[in-house]
């Protein structure tokens, strides 16, 4: 069985999902290991390993590939662009919590 494919629109959808999946996921290991920033290598190690073992499982589904592809460029666009995304906040939030009040 094979998985309708509706050209570039398919494929920018596809490669979205995969930057957003891994933004959201490097993210929540992040916030897991409580914003420290010398845990960043730890939350990006553990993003790609588990990048790699998904495109793994991905191999055994009837009507996918697995592409090292998507781990090497995809997932690792996504896992930094969570990790860059959330130093801008992290340092955002605590600029405006060291400004005085009156």
């Amino acid at each position: 069985m094979d998985i309708p494919n509706f050209g570039l629109f398919d494929f920018l959808v596809k490669k979205a999902g995969h930057i957003i999946g891994y933004a959201l996921l490097s993210t929540t290991l992040f916030y897991g290991f409580g914003w420290k920033k010398q845990k960043m290598f730890l939350v990006f190690f553990l993003s790609i390993i588990y990048a790699g073992s998904d495109e793994f499982h991905q191999s055994y589904i009837s009507g996918r590939t697995s592409s090292m592809y998507d781990v090497l460029v995809y997932d690792q666009i996504g896992t930094l662009l969570g990790l860059g995304i959330s130093l801008i906040v992290l340092r955002f939030t605590q600029i405006r919590a060291q400004i005085p009040r009156h």
